[in-house]
């Protein structure tokens, strides 16, 4: 789709230019919701076997979206799609994947808590995707 408007705010330079902008899908914060709700859905009775023997329970999400997510809609989302679950991972890690050199790792939940990281020097962690050894 093709929108033509008029921006008061962009110099006179700029009068005639074609600007590409992103568009969201319209409810995306219900999509996003509805796609963590099948993760759960998949992923925590495997967990919650493991975690009846003992383990201490991961549950990893990667995000890949730099334009309509981040990690505080994210961790919004994941809190909604557990309410109610008596199957819950002991932590939810978030793996940042949109930028392919870097990528950007923090703990979303620990034990209930949201963000339990957040006021220390390793809230965030990165790491160097080509720096990691594969694993088959």
């Amino acid at each position: 789709m093709l929108n033509r408007e008029t921006v008061w705010s962009l110099p006179p330079k700029a009068h005639g230019r074609l600007f590409i902008t992103r568009f969201a899908p319209a409810a995306y914060e219900t999509l996003r919701g509805d796609r963590l709700k099948a993760a759960m859905e998949k992923k925590l009775p495997k967990l919650q076997f493991w975690k009846q023997a003992g383990a201490r329970t991961l549950l990893v999400l990667e995000n890949g979206d730099m334009a309509l997510s981040n990690h505080w809609g994210i961790l919004e989302a994941t809190d909604a799609a557990l309410a109610g679950r008596l199957e819950r991972p002991d932590e939810v890690w978030l793996v940042d994947t949109t930028i392919e050199s870097e990528w950007t790792v923090c703990c979303l939940i620990r034990d209930g808590v949201g963000f339990p990281d957040d006021e220390t020097p390793h809230r965030f962690l990165f790491f160097k995707p080509a720096d990691l050894d594969a694993v088959r």
